[in-house]
């Protein structure tokens, strides 16, 4: 006889007043050494301002997430293992941040943040940073980033609807 888990699944929301509606829209990254507190506006402002916090604001994306499998154990022909996260996006500021990709390049280490139309979702291990461009053969083509951040995790994205997602991304470290 194979044990059984007791626990429920939950209680399952049946409002249909709320649509969320898409498009990784910011994205931030956070760095390890910063003990961030996701509540408290207070610490949002030290984190920007000392620079822990780095905020992308203005994106264009998606999410796409990968159930990965492995071997199933007695009557179970796979078990889940963990999930496997893609987000890619675009940043349309190219020659400002060419520094700053060129040094996020392979890093491993930050925890990310993103942003769809009134949720923020945090990363809960770190990521791996890939960004990239294309230079088209096209005068009037515009150069941007495209960057893919990939992550394991056994979880979704822990997921705020509290924080007032325009005033934290409405950071910026561009100088006019």
């Amino acid at each position: 006889m194979y044990p059984l888990d007791c626990e429920g699944i939950g209680e399952h929301c049946a409002d249909s007043c709320h649509v969320e509606l898409g498009r990784v829209r910011s994205v931030g990254f956070i760095d390890p050494c910063y003990d961030l507190d996701i509540n408290s506006q207070e610490s949002w402002d030290t984190g920007v301002l000392n620079g822990y916090i780095t905020i992308v604001p203005q994106t264009n994306g998606q999410l796409e997430i990968a159930q990965l499998q492995g071997d199933g154990y007695g009557k179970r022909p796979q078990t889940n293992t963990v999930k496997e996260f893609t987000l890619t996006y675009h940043d349309p500021v190219f020659l400002g941040n060419y520094s700053f990709y060129n040094q996020a390049s392979g890093q491993h280490k930050y925890k990310i943040f993103f942003r769809t139309s009134d949720a923020i979702y945090f990363s809960d291990t770190a990521v791996l940073i890939t960004p990239n461009f294309t230079i088209e053969n096209d005068l009037g083509q515009r150069i941007d980033w495209q960057v893919v951040l990939t992550w394991r995790s056994k979880s979704f994205p822990i997921v705020n609807t509290q924080l007032n997602a325009d005033y934290l991304f409405a950071y910026s470290t561009c100088e006019p």
